[in-house]
């Protein structure tokens, strides 16, 4: 499931991008652009603060469910080289989410062991 909405939001992209250019120019969708990607890492930090382990998680499966798009895309002779790019990418995020994963763990026992230490 999360594979299929990774390849429709890949897919809708370009629809997406003409409209917003056609509808305010492209300056001003260059700074939409922007600004949502700003947005988008604020809400990303709130998120891995509120619940690392579930941020962590959630890392894994958008990792990996990006690698299937980009993987399901490439041909052995017209394999560029963002592709490859995107794939290492993949694979760190991946990293990244499996230590979140780890870290909000043992944050959560920590809590579900002492949670006196935390209430002050």
């Amino acid at each position: 499931m999360t594979a299929t909405a990774v390849h429709y939001a890949f897919t809708w992209r370009e629809d997406i991008l003409d409209r917003l250019y056609k509808t305010v120019g492209p300056h001003v969708a260059h700074a939409v652009i922007v600004l949502s990607v700003g947005l988008a890492g604020l809400i990303a930090y709130i998120f891995k603060k509120v619940n690392q382990l579930l941020y962590g998680l959630s890392e894994v499966v958008f990792a990996g469910a990006s690698a299937v798009h980009v993987a399901g895309s490439l041909t052995a002779r017209d394999a560029m080289v963002t592709q490859w790019a995107a794939l290492i990418g993949f694979a760190y995020l991946i990293s990244r989410g499996l230590g979140n994963i780890s870290e909000g763990a043992e944050k959560l026992a920590d809590f579900l062991t002492r949670p006196m230490k935390h209430i002050e």
